[in-house]
């Protein structure tokens, strides 16, 4: 029989595992048009990457001021990572605008960007949550991909994050 006055080992337990993202974006003052697209890139410590979507093409246009939680689909990541390997990683927002004759490119203003790291048991664990008035004016020009910071990427890890 083991005795309970005994000192006791430190049993550590495994660091969850994480298999999914849930993202949440709200638009500031200018609008994300239907004939853009958005999504997060992340880039692992490995150098290996993802894209996971925040909105296609030709779907619904995201308004000024609106939030984007719902109709933004869970991605799901290439294999399960702790906390710390998500923290590790690179995260890029980015989007393209279609530029058509009849109208100007889409300029778009984003004061928040929260990602949730989500377990097989559905714990929720904020990975990122990043806002200003706003936090970052992305700015199209014509048809190339465009991710601006304020020239090339916006880099979402190193801003402030309130988590």
């Amino acid at each position: 029989m083991r005795n309970p006055n005994a000192p006791q080992a430190d049993e550590q337990q495994p660091e969850p595992q994480f298999t999914a993202l849930s993202f949440s974006v709200k638009t500031g003052g200018d609008d994300l048009r239907t004939d853009s697209e958005a999504w997060i890139n992340l880039t692992y410590e490995d150098q290996s990457s993802q894209n996971c979507l925040l909105k296609n093409q030709g779907r619904d246009g995201w308004d000024n001021d609106s939030t984007h939680d719902e109709d933004i689909p869970i991605c799901v990541l290439l294999s399960p990572m702790t906390l710390a390997q998500l923290n590790a990683a690179k995260i890029v927002l980015g989007y393209r605008s279609a530029n058509y004759d009849f109208e100007t490119p889409d300029n778009w203003n984003v004061d928040r960007v929260r990602i949730e790291a989500l377990s097989p048991d559905r714990t929720q664990q904020c990975l990122l949550d990043e806002a200003d008035d706003p936090l970052v004016r992305l700015k199209a020009a014509g048809t190339s991909v465009v991710q601006f910071f304020p020239s090339g990427t916006f880099d979402l890890g190193n801003h402030p994050s309130t988590c």
